[in-house]
């Protein structure tokens, strides 16, 4: 929900859940479990909402469920932003390479 409903919808963000273990035999009920994932986006605003979002849909569901629930949450890389004179000039080479109208300079990341 925090790319659906509590990102503006012209804002970049994406959660993704890529790691989900629990337990070691399919006959029991693990005492723990552990997700783990990554979230991007584009600006420092929506990565630190991401985080609020994500600590607090963690402490509903521990509370909803009896449970306890540990966030680790590393915000590691910012967003790369090229700087403007080194754009301007691969667009420029790109533009005598294949001309100018298949090089497209004025677009979102």
């Amino acid at each position: 929900t925090i790319a659906s409903r509590t990102t503006d919808p012209v804002e970049a963000v994406v959660v993704s859940v890529t790691k989900f273990h629990a337990g070691d035999a399919y006959n029991v009920i693990p005492e723990s479990a552990e997700i783990a994932g990554t979230v991007r986006t584009l600006k420092k605003e929506v990565a630190k909402k991401s985080e609020e979002r994500i600590r607090a849909i963690c402490a509903g569901i521990a509370a909803a469920f009896g449970a306890t629930i540990e966030v680790d949450y590393d915000a590691n890389y910012p967003v790369t932003f090229n700087h403007a004179e080194e754009t301007a000039f691969a667009g420029d080479v790109a533009a005598n390479v294949a001309g100018d109208s298949h090089v497209h300079r004025a677009i979102q990341p």
